[in-house]
């Protein structure tokens, strides 16, 4: 079977959420929406410092701008909630109309392909790596497109307000590109060794519990719990190496923009 490319996965996933049209044009509003407010209000911050209390020494302006922040505050907190919220529900609506297609297409293979596959593996498949899908809904298109306008709103009220500045931002930009990059490509090797592993420990235990007369009888135990405790030690460093690569790019991130 041939290999399909990332953007024609992601491309086929779309198409099945739009299946949900409705709630998908609803979160993608509430997206838009929750880009302009969070971007509006540090500049309405850097307003109230620099306007009203250190040119107009205006306190009733003060005081309005600040009511109006307090309210920006509270409706990015309520928009941010319905942002996870429908995300989540779309994706769970997602998640479950695959598991039903996998499912009725499992049923009707032929039995030499069950002969031939771990029964554990296929439970890894359609049920782990199903909900790994629901990522790219929760974290994928709509934070991302939500990422991106904040990133344009951001770039547009920095150039606005000083566009010195604003270059000496951007110029940390290349790096943080190559060191996303850089890390991006341990991450996914990392995410694969761990589902491969996950789904070998599963066809493992799942063979061995239903072979469990004939382990038994042979006298095979001993040499049949080393096997799981190899496959169990080499993932557990597989799942270490993954949080290894995270515990390096958090930290990474904020120094980067710090600087």
């Amino acid at each position: 079977m041939k290999k399909q490319d990332t953007w024609g996965i992601i491309k086929r996933l779309f198409f099945i959420g739009m299946k949900f049209r409705s709630w998908f044009i609803l979160t993608l509003i509430i997206s838009i929406i929750l880009a302009i407010v969070s971007t509006y209000r540090p500049y309405l911050t850097m307003e109230v410092v620099d306007n009203d209390i250190t040119k107009l020494q205006d306190k009733a302006l003060m005081m309005k701008h600040i009511y109006l922040l307090v309210g920006l505050v509270f409706a990015e907190t309520v928009l941010n909630f319905f942002l996870v919220y429908f995300s989540n529900f779309i994706s769970q609506n997602v998640i479950r109309d695959i598991r039903q297609r996998l499912y009725h297409k499992l049923i009707y293979f032929k039995t030499s392909f069950f002969d031939k596959t771990p029964i554990g593996q296929l439970v890894t498949r359609a049920v782990g790596d199903v909900e790994t899908i629901a990522t790219v809904y929760t974290d994928g298109f709509l934070m991302v497109f939500g990422d991106v306008l904040r990133i344009v709103f951001v770039l547009i009220m920095m150039f606005s307000t000083n566009v010195h500045l604003s270059y000496i931002t951007l110029a940390i930009l290349p790096l943080m590109v190559v060191i996303t990059r850089f890390f991006q490509k341990r991450l996914k090797k990392a995410f694969g060794d761990e589902r491969n592993w996950t789904s070998n420990q599963n066809s493992f235990v799942q063979e061995r519990l239903a072979g469990m007369p004939i382990i038994q009888v042979f006298n095979r135990q001993e040499s049949e719990f080393k096997k799981f405790d190899e496959i169990n030690i080499t993932l557990k460093d597989a799942l270490l190496r993954t949080v290894f690569i995270f515990s390096l790019f958090f930290p990474v991130r904020p120094v980067l923009v710090l600087s």
